[in-house]
């Protein structure tokens, strides 16, 4: 310990800690005794071990990437080993230096775990892959490894860009462009994986969100793409006034604003899913999600894909009985929370797709409606329908394509509150019949007229045209006004009208 060991920072902490990771056990010991000696030193000196946690997280991210998990099994001895060499330090009661050295080991064994869950190919999944690589990233962020978390941010993007997720793939762009301010001025370092140039904070976020916007179009997610879009548009605009730029952008929204009027893309499906059973990581278990899923899925489709990411998995069906020991997955579809008190509902000529797109656009509320019913008749005040509201964690897309559920609230629907939504709905499924039968996509014209002819045959109790007289009935029931005498359908007025075919 003659105090030269200091000068082995940071230069020589990366090639003593790969030394460590041998598996030649008296190499092994020699390196890991340096680095004890290479660490007193760098705290006699300064009273920090910030420089040696950085080399050691940058050696052992490169030493996953290069060798992979196989050739760095022996990482558990290396941390404890290391930490055993301070022991004697502990006899101390708050010893700064074995306090350190503790902080110190604990990140790194955090980071090795990690390290593991994204490396190793223990066919978990490409699902189980995405989610250890966001806490890692996460846990690069909380380091301020700035270079390693931006390399994996763009590994992610190009894994859920091959999957053909690729509003997914704009998402986790964002996380990166999300480092830099829209400042003009100041300067920014090079990276190298991936490659970039020096320039300006201003030009790297610009180049990042030119990446995004061509994920988010190819994935017509045009929310996404037009709020990317507006950002730039306003700095064009109002920070660096270049209006050759603004115009092409806004000829760029133009176009999504066209292809929204158009009506092209579907909306994709949504389930929630329980996971039951001790079986389950504690990050999993007795949590429930929502899923989304493609505009094609059907609930059999959706279990079966979510069946091959858990294979120990059972499905349990309703009302089967789960053990306390195993896996077990509960899978419902549920869909879109629309707000009835939105504006365009006061705009009875906005077209469909117009309508769809707002009220669909980046939803955190979920619902799924049971019903009970006395009377066949859907006018009948017996007819009570429940309906649960799920709001999750995190707005829709997401870069895991699931959301937690963090609220579950249960709601009572009067008779006219029902007709509202039903009738609602059955206008949704006319409007996507009749576009199909419009594009030539489904030839049977008679599908179309048969369904519309059922929904307003005043002859069926279930016909949405009956719930009209419902309109006259909720005026004359004084007991339904509110405590002011307001009359209590006046707030609906505007989807109301909507009900008069």
């Amino acid at each position: 310990m003659g105090g030269f060991q200091v000068t082995y920072v940071p230069s020589m902490v990366a090639p003593i800690v790969a030394l460590c990771m041998s598996v030649h056990a008296g190499l092994r010991k020699v390196a890991i005794e340096v680095l004890q000696s290479m660490i007193v030193s760098e705290w006699t000196l300064n009273e920090d071990l910030s420089a040696i946690q950085a080399e050691m997280i940058d050696c052992l991210d490169y030493l996953f990437k290069c060798r992979g998990v196989n050739d760095t099994l022996l990482q558990k001895p290396f941390t404890g080993e290391l930490l055993d060499l301070f022991e004697p330090l502990a006899r101390t009661p708050d010893d700064a230096l074995h306090r350190a050295v503790k902080e110190l080991i604990s990140t790194i064994g955090e980071l090795l775990d990690l390290l593991i869950a994204v490396h190793s190919a223990d066919g978990a999944g490409e699902a189980f892959r995405i989610m250890n690589t966001l806490h890692l990233m996460e846990f690069l962020r909380d380091v301020q490894k700035e270079n390693i978390y931006v390399r994996y941010v763009h590994q992610l993007a190009r894994v859920q860009s091959e999957a053909g997720n690729l509003t997914e793939a704009g998402q986790a762009l964002r996380l990166h462009a999300e480092l830099y301010d829209w400042d003009p001025s100041a300067m920014v370092e090079p990276l190298e994986d991936p490659k970039f140039p020096t320039q300006t904070s201003f030009e790297r976020r610009e180049q990042i969100y030119f990446l995004m916007i061509k994920h988010y179009e190819e994935g017509s997610s045009w929310d996404n793409a037009l709020g990317a879009y507006q950002e730039l548009a306003a700095q064009y605009e109002h920070n660096i006034f270049d209006f050759a730029k603004l115009a092409r952008t806004q000829r760029a929204m133009a176009t999504i604003y066209e292809s929204i009027a158009k009506g092209d893309r579907q909306s994709p499906r949504y389930f929630r899913v329980v996971y039951k059973g001790l079986g389950f990581p504690t990050g999993l278990r007795d949590k429930q999600f929502v899923f989304e899923g493609t505009p094609t899925d059907r609930l059999p489709t959706f279990t079966d894909r979510m069946q091959q990411q858990h294979p120990a998995a059972k499905v349990l069906q309703p009302g089967g009985e789960e053990d306390v020991e195993g896996q077990y997955l509960q899978i419902y579809p549920v869909n879109v929370q629309k707000d009835l008190m939105h504006p365009i509902y006061q705009r009875s000529r906005v077209p469909q797709p117009i309508r769809e797109h707002i009220l669909l656009a980046q939803p955190k509320n979920f619902t799924t409606t049971s019903r009970r019913q006395a009377s066949r008749d859907v006018r009948s005040n017996d007819q009570v329908v429940q309906k649960t509201v799920y709001t999750t964690q995190d707005a829709f897309p997401t870069i895991l394509r699931r959301s937690e559920i963090v609220q579950t609230t249960k709601v009572t629907l009067t008779p006219i509150q029902a007709a509202i939504e039903r009738t609602t709905r059955k206008t949704q499924e006319l409007v996507a019949l009749e576009k199909r039968v419009t594009d030539g996509l489904d030839s049977n014209l008679a599908l179309l007229t048969d369904a519309l002819m059922i929904s307003v045959d005043t002859a069926s109790e279930n016909s949405v045209s009956r719930y009209r007289e419902l309109l006259q009935r909720s005026r004359s029931w004084g007991g339904d006004e509110g405590r002011d005498g307001e009359d209590p359908t006046k707030k609906f007025q505007p989807i109301l009208f909507r009900m008069r075919w």
